[in-house]
């Protein structure tokens, strides 16, 4: 085998070509079987990272290697009992499985499997009960419960463990773990009014596949656990659709955090206006609030605008109100329809309400508009204070 232990050398020194490596799996299979006199399993993780990090660099070398080294290894290989390959966006079998046989794709979309994908409610009680934390329920059902495949709604293993190591403190552990740049690419090539893409409805068929020239920005976001279920519609000639939503108080400060870093760029300023904002809201301090944003807006790089053709509408102001607010986990509804039109946004507290009207270089006054059409009238009987902004 003087040939054969050359190559795994090679392997271990890493002094090794495309081709050597595309073979790699199939040949370690062999040596291992030959071993140990049985067939091999093979569990493959996260084999969607080298894909998402080749997007804007290398995509067809990185899916023509990945596409070899899966058929190398899983395809006609006699060494080989089982293999089990996970990730989270799911790429399509014409990308890097065209070249395998009887696959067998199982996502969170398959009933039987979906509460496989995180921690139960029982499960989660059960924890909380063998540690003597059962007080935290309340607070972790808040941060960290609400996948949804309509079976039983499913909280994030990471957070639940990270959350009882970290001395039991309520925090965003996930958004710790880092963004996908590949998900931020994709935002800035295309143009979206973020308020609807977390209430959207998307059919199951743009759900269930992944081709890097023709994915449904909604569906990544939901691929990669930015956004759940909130209902299913079943139609004879539409098929099946989903509408989506936020899952919890960590994904809505996740989501939106990464929807500042998409319109905005302001990375490390944020925190700084985020609790400018804060303060002002719980001041009543109007003119500084609104004196808050006109910096937020001020101080977005001019780039932004110049890439960025939805900066030209009032859709543009209005994201960039609505994922600051939601990022500081403020009940916010965009288009709140009253019986007079819509609200560009509304702003509920426990003590007041803000109703928002935009206007980019217009003549008619966002404020005269509020009043004539008496939108303020749907909250009257909440009996808070209402400001029109």
């Amino acid at each position: 085998y003087c040939n054969e232990k050359d190559f795994f050398e090679k392997l271990l020194s890493g002094n090794v070509d495309d081709t050597d490596l595309e073979v790699s799996l199939k040949k370690l299979s062999e040596f291992l079987y030959r071993y140990h006199k049985e067939k091999i399993v093979i569990l493959i993780d996260e084999y969607d990272t080298p894909i998402q990090a080749g997007y804007d660099k290398y995509y067809d070398e990185v899916v023509s290697f990945m596409r070899n080294f899966l058929s190398g290894a899983f395809k006609d290989n006699s060494f080989l009992f089982k293999g089990v390959i996970t990730g989270i966006l799911r790429v399509s079998k014409e990308s890097i499985f065209s070249g395998l046989n009887n696959l067998g794709v199982f996502s969170i979309l398959n009933y039987d499997f979906s509460d496989k994908f995180g921690f139960t409610e029982e499960e989660v009680k059960k924890i909380l009960e063998d540690f003597e934390l059962t007080e935290y329920y309340d607070g972790i059902k808040k941060w960290y419960n609400g996948y949804n495949y309509f079976g039983e709604k499913l909280y994030n293993p990471f957070d639940i463990l990270l959350f009882i190591s970290k001395n039991f403190e309520f925090r965003n552990y996930w958004w710790g773990t880092g963004n996908p740049k590949f998900l931020i690419d994709k935002l800035k090539e295309e143009n979206h009014y973020i308020p609807e893409l977390e209430n959207s409805i998307i059919s199951e068929e743009a759900l269930d596949a992944f081709d890097v020239d023709y994915i449904d920005i909604r569906a990544l976001l939901w691929q990669t656990g930015y956004l759940t279920f909130a209902e299913k519609y079943k139609d004879e000639i539409t098929g099946t659709k989903y509408k989506l939503k936020d899952l919890n108080r960590e994904s809505q400060l996740s989501l939106n955090s990464l929807f500042i870093d998409y319109l905005t760029n302001q990375r490390h300023e944020k925190l700084r206006y985020e609790d400018n904002l804060i303060k002002a809201l719980r001041e009543d301090d109007m003119e500084g609030f609104i004196r808050s944003m006109k910096v937020i807006y001020a101080t977005i790089p001019y780039t932004n605008y110049v890439i960025n053709i939805i900066s030209q509408y009032e859709g543009y102001y209005g994201s960039v109100f609505f994922v600051y607010l939601m990022a500081l986990g403020y009940d916010v509804i965009a288009e709140d329809v009253t019986n007079k039109g819509r609200i560009d946004l509304t702003l509920k507290m426990n003590d007041k309400i803000l109703i928002i009207e935009f206007k980019l270089d217009k003549k008619e006054e966002p404020i005269k508009q509020i009043k004539e059409r008496k939108y303020y009238e749907k909250y009257l009987n909440e009996n808070k204070k209402i400001y029109l902004i």
